[in-house]
């Protein structure tokens, strides 16, 4: 009976700490969602400045974009991208596009390389005029061709079901528009 309890326990909290990650995920994006970003330029990996717009494929309305920061916790970028990797191939490479906020170019670049996402794009953005901005973990969001976003998403390492979720929605949601 107590073995039955303790798992009892475990599963409520459990189900406690899904349910908290799903509130905090719906405040993230109605706080976050339809804003309009400023004129960003990135840099692409050749140290080259470019308008954010530049980042689209012609013809390319929607982009889906993992947002994450030098100051963010390595493991909780990590956990993310390991995931986006599962979906990588249903959203598509030209689809998917990696901004990161980091100092330095370089260390910028021997990052990418550790989470062995091939073919997806990667720039060095400043940081962007969002509330998500100030957390001070990773988001996903959808980024459309005037800066206006949609669909943000804080993802937690201890719930990689609900990113997973998440990923399935945006592949599923999004699949005619980011699919082309």
């Amino acid at each position: 009976m107590d073995r039955y309890n303790g798992f009892l326990v475990q599963l409520n909290e459990h189900q406690e700490s899904l349910l908290a990650s799903y509130k905090s995920g719906l405040q993230v994006s109605a706080v976050n969602g339809g804003q309009q970003l400023d004129s960003i330029w990135a840099k692409d990996s050749k140290g080259r400045m470019i308008p954010l717009v530049d980042i689209f494929d012609p013809g390319q309305e929607h982009i889906l974009v993992f947002r994450y920061s030098e100051s963010h916790c390595e493991s909780c970028i990590t956990a993310s991208l390991s995931v986006l990797k599962e979906w990588q191939s249903k959203l598509g490479n030209s689809n998917l596009v990696l901004l990161g906020d980091f100092s330095n170019n370089k260390i910028y670049r021997k990052e990418l390389d550790m989470y062995q996402l091939e073919s997806v794009r990667a720039y060095n953005v400043p940081r962007f005029n969002l509330p998500a901005e100030n957390l001070g973990f990773p988001y996903f969001m959808v980024l459309d061709q005037e800066g206006r976003t949609s669909n943000v998403f804080l993802p937690e390492k201890g719930t990689p079901d609900i990113t997973r979720h998440y990923l399935e929605g945006m592949a599923r949601k999004f699949g005619d528009v980011l699919a082309q």
